[in-house]
């Protein structure tokens, strides 16, 4: 079966994406860390008001302490949360173009046919024959040659739903660790001496 270079890009993007690993290692993880951060912060407020009843500015001071500390891990749990949400979003992306990318090879209007090759002439053949077996061949690759340009203007658009929907879950997880884009390379303009 040929494969056209958008197919192969397709097959690139999805043998690098392992929706597994990205459900299982990815948004399980951050699930259970949610809950440990969850415990935590429910550890200290419950802390902090035993503490209310310490005299002085002791008790008041640690309550502020702990109400702080436990309002900061509240933070990082919503953060927690879109990430987890955004690997599963991801993961599921992959399933759902793995699922399309397949159905390339399996669907009668997008299989892959036979490729025709060369015309191979038959010195045995009248004219008439010649002229019905060139025909048969000339359709043929045609045939082969619009499948070809179906499958590869397939694989375009799944390999740019792909991109567009990766984009997303890319832009939350930079976010939530803080990774700018990269700047622009500065383009430069060749001068010649006038």
């Amino acid at each position: 079966m040929t494969r056209g270079p958008e197919r192969l890009r397709l097959d690139a993007a999805l043998a690098e994406a392992d929706e597994a690993v990205v459900r299982g290692n990815g948004e399980a993880e951050w699930l259970s860390a949610t809950y440990r951060l969850r415990d935590v912060s429910r550890a200290l407020r419950v802390a902090a008001n035993a503490g209310l009843g310490i005299g002085g500015q002791t008790g008041p001071a640690m309550f502020k302490a702990m109400r702080r500390s436990a309002d900061h891990l509240d933070e990082r749990i919503a953060l927690f949360n879109e990430g987890r949400a955004a690997l599963g979003s991801a993961a599921d992306t992959i399933s759902r173009v793995r699922e399309q990318r397949d159905r390339l090879d399996t669907d009668p209007e997008t299989a892959a046919i036979a490729d025709p090759g060369e015309f191979r002439d038959d010195p045995e053949w009248d004219d008439e024959k010649r002229l019905r077996e060139q025909s048969r061949h000339t359709a043929a690759a045609s045939a082969f040659a619009d499948r070809e340009a179906l499958r590869e203007q397939r694989a375009r658009e799944i390999a740019e739903e792909f991109d567009r929907r990766y984009d997303e879950p890319i832009a939350v997880m930079k976010r939530i660790h803080g990774l700018p884009d990269p700047e622009p390379e500065p383009t430069t303009v060749a001068g010649g001496a006038g």
